[in-house]
């Protein structure tokens, strides 16, 4: 009776890590791992106590609902999603079963007659799982096909061939095991290797996951430092124009001066010639000063201007040499995703306005940074501190929050982030120790 139980434990256990894979690859999570392991190890207790049921329509429905309630609780999914995802498993891991029988068939026995046998009962019921977990993992290819483009289908295939090749071993095992009998060690000795052919796919499809994620993490990590860069260079290259039309505003009363003199006499073309080669260098820009750092000002003056294309009402509020602890890759990296996050969420609210504030805490030892944004949608946490992006390429979401949390870890900072339901605002706060 113990065996029993602890087979059973092994085999929803074995049920609940597939499906794990399966999310993993499919959804963002919105919840730790902690809760996550929790909800899924409280969830397939409550299958295994209905399972003591016996019955196949019961078992099947209450497997749909929990797995249905576990991927909407902790992933990012609809609901219409979510049913089409736990009818697809529940269809796959029926589906495996029945094959097991036919296998077992096609050597003309059937599997009823064994089910007074558990050790061959739960050495078949094992080889069901593994199938289960071939197809899933096939399935979860098929469905987000467009999600990991830089998966290596040979490897894939490589990988898909794992389980195929432990089902066959399997197979052997149980027709060994139904054909020729045997004593209570050899039964054993199958009932481990097949568990540990179990196992060893568990463990590889889950290692290969990780792979997987950690491969687009650094494509993400690379995906930022080219952001950053790109950016640090964008506003230099703005700084250097700024500063060349200063020179330029500087020396207007030579050039005046030049014109002057050739009007009087009377060279035309001369004049007209002069003054097509200054006027490609001096365009008049309205050149205003919003923080004594360079860098910054910049940065602000593009965010003011596309604060003004979508209507929205930027506010600054930046005290002197705030700042000037940061180098200007920091600066831009720092400030640029903030507020193009702000952006991002005020443009689609009603009140469009964002509030940037910049300040030296003397009693704290602290200079806090605010930013503050209308947001009618509460945003959906993601489980590591951060929220989900509503911008149309999630391929590489997050390049925004890892940035600013490089930064912040750079100069020993702490960043908050919380929402405001009742006046439907979005705080995000830094602070970093006074240098």
């Amino acid at each position: 009776m113990i065996n029993e139980f602890i087979a059973y434990v092994l085999l929803f256990a074995a049920e609940a890590v597939i499906a794990w894979i399966y999310w993993e690859y499919l959804f963002n999570r919105t919840k730790s791992v902690s809760i996550l392991v929790w909800s899924i190890f409280i969830g397939y207790l409550l299958l295994l106590g209905i399972s003591r049921l016996n019955s196949t329509t019961i078992n099947a429905l209450s497997f749909c609902f929990v797995n249905y309630a576990l991927m909407i609780a902790n992933y990012q999914c609809s609901h219409k999603t979510g049913l089409l995802h736990t009818s697809f498993l529940c269809f796959i891991m029926i589906g495996a079963e029945l094959l097991v029988n036919l296998l077992i068939g096609v050597f003309g026995y059937e599997f009823s007659t064994y089910t007074y046998n558990f050790s061959v009962m739960i050495v078949l019921m094992l080889l069901s799982k593994i199938l289960y977990l071939m197809f899933s993992i096939i399935g979860s290819r098929i469905f987000a096909s467009h999600k990991h483009l830089n998966e290596d289908p040979h490897l894939m295939v490589l990988f898909c061939c794992v389980p195929l090749i432990s089902a066959f071993i399997a197979i052997f095992i149980a027709y060994l095991g139904i054909t020729r009998g045997s004593n209570e060690t050899t039964r054993i000795m199958t009932f481990i290797i097949v568990v540990s052919l179990l196992i060893v796919n568990l463990i590889t499809f889950a290692l290969y996951n990780y792979i997987q994620k950690s491969n687009e993490e650094y494509l993400t990590l690379q995906l930022s430092i080219q952001k950053e860069r790109a950016d640090v260079a964008h506003y230099k290259a703005l700084q250097e124009q700024f500063d060349s039309q200063k020179i330029l505003v500087h020396d207007i009363r030579k050039h005046l001066n030049t014109i002057a003199a050739l009007a009087q006499d009377n060279k035309a073309i001369e004049i007209e010639k002069y003054i097509s080669s200054i006027y490609s260098e001096f365009l008049p820009v309205a050149y205003a000063k919003l923080c004594t750092d360079p860098i910054l000002n910049l940065l602000l003056l593009h965010f003011r201007d596309d604060c003004q294309e979508n209507c929205i009402l930027f506010q600054s509020d930046i005290r002197e040499n705030v700042s000037s602890f940061m180098d200007a890759s920091s600066i831009t990296t720092l400030y640029g995703n903030l507020l193009s996050n702000a952006l991002e969420a005020a443009k689609n609210s009603q009140e469009k306005q964002i509030e940037l504030s910049v300040v030296r805490n003397i009693l704290q030892s602290v200079i806090v940074v605010s930013v503050i944004n209308s947001c009618d949608d509460m945003p959906i946490a993601d489980g590591n501190g951060g929220f989900f992006t509503k911008k149309s390429d999630n391929m590489i979401h997050g390049v925004g929050l890892k940035s600013i949390s490089r930064v912040v870890k750079k100069y020993s900072g702490v960043a908050t982030m919380y929402y405001d339901s009742a006046k439907k605002e979005f705080h995000h706060v830094v602070q970093f120790p006074l240098p």
